[in-house]
């Protein structure tokens, strides 16, 4: 390991913290004005808004908007002195090994104190800021080699598909229904 860098449990650098269930009993709970994050939403973007999603494990996001959570989700708090980003790469580059920890049947979960135990390799701001550079790099030449990143005139924007692929969803949910 090099000089500018310590290898840590996340637990000892970060402040984590977790959710729990609403109760079905009181109403005001529902349909408020704070986002109600699930496990589901975690899908390594940034939350800006919420609905109803199935679970995951090890996913990671980051949150765009003050929100409640439930019980599977854990919670990070940034710190000024590591980059938010660095973190969130750091956790998707340890999904696999997060993922080993699942328990739990259909839906299997991993605990807050699994989160907390993770290894975490801290490193200078300055190498923080050349990682989280290096790896958002490689992914737009990734996308460039494929050309996905260019957009021909004939193409159609990206909210045109994204309304087609809701169409044809909700057409095949209509069929499965018959």
């Amino acid at each position: 390991m090099r000089e500018d860098q310590v290898k840590r449990i996340l637990g000892d650098v970060y402040f984590t913290t977790s959710g729990g269930t609403r109760s079905r009993n009181k109403l005001n709970y529902y349909n408020g004005t704070i986002p109600w994050v699930k496990s589901g939403e975690l899908n390594d973007n940034t939350i800006t808004s919420t609905e109803d999603y199935g679970a995951t494990i090890g996913k990671a996001a980051l949150l765009g908007v003050n929100a409640a959570t439930n019980q599977a989700v854990c919670g990070i708090f940034e710190y000024k002195y590591i980059l938010t980003k660095y973190t969130y790469l750091y956790l998707k580059f340890e999904k696999k090994h997060l993922a080993k920890f699942g328990t739990g049947g259909v839906q299997p979960n991993i605990n807050q104190n699994i989160v907390k135990a993770l290894k975490f390799c801290l490193t200078s701001l300055p190498e923080q800021c050349t990682i989280v550079k290096k790896t958002e790099q490689q992914i737009k030449t990734s996308l460039d080699k494929a050309g996905a990143c260019h957009r021909e005139p004939d193409y159609e924007p990206a909210l045109v598909l994204l309304e087609k692929i809701k169409a044809e969803k909700q057409e095949g949910s209509s069929k499965q229904k018959k």
